[in-house]
């Protein structure tokens, strides 16, 4: 099921620390959940090395 446009990042969070918790209870992944695993890792070194700019709107800035 697709995540609202609202709380696609807190959903996401919240299913990223789910699979976290997984890996350190000793989950062992093998066929999809293993090939989804190796996916997610380069997403998320994308994610950390991505430079989206300014992520919200400054209160200060006036509008033309």
């Amino acid at each position: 099921m697709a995540n609202m446009s609202y709380c696609r990042f807190r959903n996401t969070e919240n299913d990223l620390r789910e699979c976290m918790n997984a890996l350190e209870d000793g989950t062992f992944l093998e066929g999809d959940e293993l090939s989804a695993y190796e996916s997610l890792m380069s997403l998320a070194e994308e994610l950390v090395n991505f430079s989206p700019g300014p992520l919200e709107e400054d209160p200060d800035e006036e509008e033309e």
